[in-house]
């Protein structure tokens, strides 16, 4: 990361992005750039991020496919 968003990050402190932190923190990120908190069904910020650039869902499955695991392909692999 660099420029705008690595100085909001500092500022803010979000420096650990694993877990419930990283998860809070992404919350805040894109309730900061313009998506509110609502009171329905995929109405977090994040979900509503998501519902508004579906570039950011080919970023997420790149990123899962270039560190895809065993655990991560049995699942994806197995048949029911």
């Amino acid at each position: 990361m660099s420029g705008i968003v690595t100085d909001y990050c500092d500022s803010n402190g979000f420096h650990c992005w694993e877990g419930e932190t990283g998860v809070k923190q992404i919350h805040q990120l894109c309730e900061d750039i313009g998506y509110p908190k609502a009171q329905w069904l995929y109405g977090d910020p994040l979900h509503q991020f998501l519902m508004d650039n579906p570039g950011a869902y080919e970023a997420l499955l790149e990123w899962i496919d270039e560190n895809m695991d065993e655990e991560w392909e049995k699942e994806l692999t197995r048949t029911e």
